[in-house]
């Protein structure tokens, strides 16, 4: 990281901005998850209309689920691979979650996020410093990625058709 004070707050406040955006991509691969496993492009309507009036990520990972079993339901295998890449989301959430939440602050040498100091409920003060928040943007990409080559695989419509025929 720079040197300078200014140079800090700069790399600080630009790690929160492409750490948010790498979470951004994760949220929007989720929905294209969601619509392909209810019928793909036929769906963007209200499917995706529904997907976004739900606010929490949990309700969201609770939506794709239930697509699944649908969507999924002759291909027990990445039913599978699905559920462990919502729960792997599901984790990542609170660093997602900490970020938006807790309060940025200049330190002695550095800009960090943590508690308020006016929360007294928080016995133990977990603060994230720039290096941190970097890693998280990485985390996320990776997310994404992951999320990305296994929408890749989903079946289409007529895949999904064939198969229940048999």
């Amino acid at each position: 990281m720079s040197g300078t004070a200014g140079d800090r707050e700069k790399d600080f406040f630009e790690a929160v901005g492409r750490t948010l955006f790498a979470w951004q991509r994760v949220e929007g691969r989720l929905m294209g998850i969601y619509l392909q496993l209810l019928g793909g492009p036929n769906a963007w309507g209200a499917a995706g209309a529904a997907f976004y009036s739900v606010f929490s990520l949990k309700g969201k990972l609770k939506m794709i689920q239930e697509a699944a079993k649908w969507g999924l339901a002759e291909f027990p295998l990445l039913s599978n691979e699905l559920s462990r890449l919502l729960r792997k989301t599901g984790k990542r959430s609170k660093k997602r979650n900490d970020l938006v939440h807790l309060e940025a602050s200049e330190g002695d040498t550095e800009w960090l996020i943590g508690p308020p100091l006016s929360d007294f409920s928080t016995i133990d003060r977990q603060y994230y410093n720039t290096a941190d928040i970097v890693r998280w943007a990485e985390e996320f990409n990776e997310l994404h990625d992951l999320l990305l080559d296994f929408s890749k695989r989903i079946p289409d419509d007529r895949a999904r058709q064939r198969k229940r025929r048999r």
